[in-house]
């Protein structure tokens, strides 16, 4: 009997403990819950005490229409170019998938449409951060656990400014001056952070110009000075502007779009040598992507594991004056960019060499002005100074003869 005694004694022991153990976390995970959602009340009664009637909304003045155009030109100029969107914690109106919609409204508690997202950031530590025309929805980890998230939401009205704050090893996310998140700069992602505060500066400043020289500016900071150095020895003219950017599928091949021409940059081993092709837009036949899924939707869900055909690879094929180049392993986004860039010129092109011709057409009409009302007018004012005995008749009749003279 001593040993059942013992057994049961054991196992009234390890009961205790578990139940002690799960007594334990239950008591932790209410205080982890506790403080979620007091960090909620600050997050969102900071943000709502900031708020007056008096202050423009985030989006003030503009229009639901002119936001989400410029949130796509944005990406396409300025997020696209030099990125490796695979990696991005950032994406933009409209490269969200539909077919996401229904995790985020799960992330956010809320009914969320795919069509109404502006932005959506996702970061390593799984803190979500979605902004759509009319609401900002946040998913910020717990600080004490990060396993524990404070979910909610404001109206865009109450908020006058998103913004990024750097510190030393991090950047807080601020509405206002509330800070609602920190996020981790992870894997060299720092120029999204650099790049989404300038889109909110963007459109608090109803700054919706992208220039060329911006553009090329912003390019020249992902790929660094040497990159850039190197580019502007294939430059057609002194003034040439990038315009969009992309690396090869090794980091060290590229292909560059300026306002002159399609450069493109294969680099053998080790980069000692490089094989490089241009093509002027005047000489360009064709510009094309070979090879795509056929699939339309569009992802922006990044980080995720299932990727929509506008991030999977295919080939670009450029020809022209005898040059052809097939570019393999290039995203199909930024294929699609080179693409439309180049057909965008081309339109110029054919607009230049359609009005070159028309002006050529047209007769040229010679209008020969006429003297005489400028002579008569002149004649009358000598005759009437003669009569006011101003000039003498003799001085009268040498300027006469001097105007007549031109008729």
């Amino acid at each position: 009997m001593a040993f059942f005694d013992k057994l049961k004694d054991a196992y009234e022991t390890n009961k205790q403990i578990r139940e002690e153990k799960r007594a334990a976390a239950e008591a932790y995970d209410n205080e982890m819950k506790g403080k979620v959602e007091e960090l909620r009340q600050i997050i969102i009664g900071g943000i709502e005490a900031n708020y007056r009637e008096d202050l423009d909304g985030f989006y003030s003045l503009h229009d639901k229409d002119s936001v989400f155009k410029y949130t796509k030109e944005f990406y396409e100029k300025i997020l696209l170019p030099a990125s490796s969107m695979k990696k991005s914690y950032l994406s933009m109106y409209p490269y969200i998938d539909e077919s996401k919609a229904g995790k985020l409204s799960k992330s956010f508690g809320s009914v969320i449409n795919a069509s109404d997202i502006v932005v959506y950031i996702k970061d390593k530590e799984k803190q979500e951060f979605l902004l759509t025309y009319d609401t900002f929805y946040f998913r910020t980890a717990l600080p004490e656990d990060k396993r524990y998230f404070v979910v909610g939401n404001v109206p865009c009205s109450k908020i006058s400014l998103f913004s990024l704050k750097k510190n030393d090893v991090d950047y807080s996310f601020m509405c206002d001056d509330i800070e609602v998140a920190k996020l981790s700069i992870l894997d060299g992602r720092e120029d999204d952070f650099i790049t989404l505060d300038k889109f909110f500066l963007d459109i608090k400043n109803e700054d919706f110009n992208i220039t060329d020289e911006e553009v090329d500016a912003t390019i020249k900071k992902k790929i660094g000075f040497e990159i850039s150095e190197e580019i502007k020895r294939y430059y057609l003219t002194e003034d040439e502007k990038m315009l969009f950017f992309a690396w090869g599928g090794d980091g060290s091949d590229y292909t560059v779009c300026t306002n002159e021409q399609i450069i493109v940059v294969d680099k053998e081993a080790f980069g000692k040598t490089a094989n490089v092709k241009q093509f002027d837009y005047d000489d360009i036949s064709n510009v094309e992507v070979l090879q795509n899924s056929g699939d339309s939707s569009l992802t922006g869900m990044l980080l995720d594991a299932a990727w929509s055909s506008v991030f999977k690879d295919c080939t670009l094929a450029i020809s022209g004056s005898g040059k052809y180049i097939k570019i393999t392993g290039m995203q199909k986004i930024e294929a699609d960019r080179i693409v439309a860039i180049y057909n965008e010129f081309k339109r110029e092109i054919k607009k230049e060499e359609k009005m070159l011709k028309q002006s050529a057409a047209q007769p040229q009409v010679i209008v020969q002005q006429s003297n005489e009302p400028d002579v008569f007018t002149q004649l009358e004012k000598l005759a009437a100074l003669k009569e006011k005995g101003i000039i003498s008749e003799e001085e009268f009749s040498t300027k006469k003869d001097e105007l007549l003279s031109k008729l």
